[in-house]
């Protein structure tokens, strides 16, 4: 089963998008979980996306904030139940994972994070919905959270352009291959994250 995330460069009614993305062959599609990009009908999308044919693989959390995670204040708390709204919404609308964006490395974790991915397992081990931590430029983070919460609910979206772009030299499936619950595969040039076609850019597939 091949899927593609739902927004491919061009703007066009959401209906004829998922109408396109299977006449190309695509099996399912990755939904965006926001109003933010101008998603103002995101929460249509997965009977849009099945009325097209498609499979909905999983939902990208909102990263607006996503450093908050961390924080002490109402930020911190708006943002935790913004994660466990999109757990809810994974049950509700039968979508099996969703993505989130761990803070990044010049945002440690701290035992008030914990706590707070600690409740979000907790919802997710009771509505059946995976917790996919994706890699950016939060390694630290994101191998503290692995090791700390031990769950077959929380696991691992591997990123190879960011893989690429941030650390190029650290085996992350090797590490962590086994918890892997989400896959983002693109291209880059190796100086920022361009989420380009395969083979457009610089990364060397056939070691990938």
């Amino acid at each position: 089963m091949i899927t593609i995330y739902d927004w491919f460069g061009y703007e066009l009614p959401i209906k004829e998008r998922y109408q396109l993305i299977k006449e190309v062959g695509f099996d399912g599609v990755l939904l965006w979980w926001s109003e933010d990009f101008n998603r103002n009908d995101y929460r249509n999308g997965p009977q849009i996306a099945r009325e097209a044919g498609l499979f909905i693989e999983n939902i990208h959390a909102p990263v607006k904030n996503q450093h908050s995670l961390w924080l002490d204040n109402l930020d911190g708390e708006a943002l935790t139940d913004c994660y466990l709204q999109c757990v809810a919404d994974c049950a509700e609308f039968e979508i099996p994972t969703m993505v989130v964006h761990l803070p990044k490395e010049d945002n440690p974790y701290n035992a008030l994070g914990l706590d707070r991915i600690k409740r979000i397992t907790e919802k997710a081990e009771q509505l059946d919905v995976n917790v996919a931590l994706e890699n950016l430029r939060n390694l630290t983070n994101l191998a503290y959270v692995l090791e700390q919460v031990d769950s077959l609910r929380i696991g691992f979206c591997y990123d190879c352009g960011h893989h690429y772009r941030y650390y190029p030299g650290v085996d992350l499936l090797s590490m962590y291959g086994s918890r892997v619950m989400a896959l983002h595969l693109h291209d880059n040039n190796g100086s920022r994250a361009q989420h380009g076609l395969p083979f457009d850019g610089t990364i060397d597939w056939s070691t990938t």
